[in-house]
C-alpha cells in the first residue's frame, strides 16, 4: 500500500465505538468501519465493520487507580483493531 501521486482510492475509518473501564479487571474494545472509495465517487466499493477487545488483570481495585493503565488497554484494543483491518485480505484487493 504505497503512497502514489494520483491515488485511485480514497480510505476513511470512523470510529464506531470505543470504550474502556476498570472493575476486577482492565477493559477496552473498539469498532471502526473502514470505506474505500473511488477517487471521485461518493458510492463505496468496499466497507466493512472491524472491532477488537483487549482486557488484562486490574492490578489495583481501588478508586484511586491509574487512568494510564487503563488507556493502555484502550490504545491495545484501539492499534488491534487497525491491524486487523490492515491485514484484512478483503480490504487489500479492494485496494488493488
Amino acid at each position: 500500500m504505497l503512497a502514489r501521486r494520483n491515488p485511485r482510492y480514497v480510505v476513511s475509518a470512523e470510529v464506531l465505538e470505543l470504550w474502556c473501564h476498570q472493575y476486577t479487571s482492565q477493559d477496552a474494545g473498539c469498532r471502526i468501519r473502514v470505506n474505500v472509495y473511488r477517487k471521485g465517487s461518493s458510492r463505496p466499493k468496499f466497507s466493512k465493520v472491524y472491532s477488537a477487545k483487549r482486557s488484562r488483570p486490574s492490578p489495583n481495585v481501588t478508586y484511586w487507580s491509574r487512568p494510564d493503565e487503563v488507556a493502555n488497554v484502550t490504545s491495545d484494543a484501539l492499534q488491534a483493531v487497525v491491524d486487523g483491518a490492515l491485514d484484512d485480505p478483503e480490504l487489500r484487493r479492494a485496494l488493488r
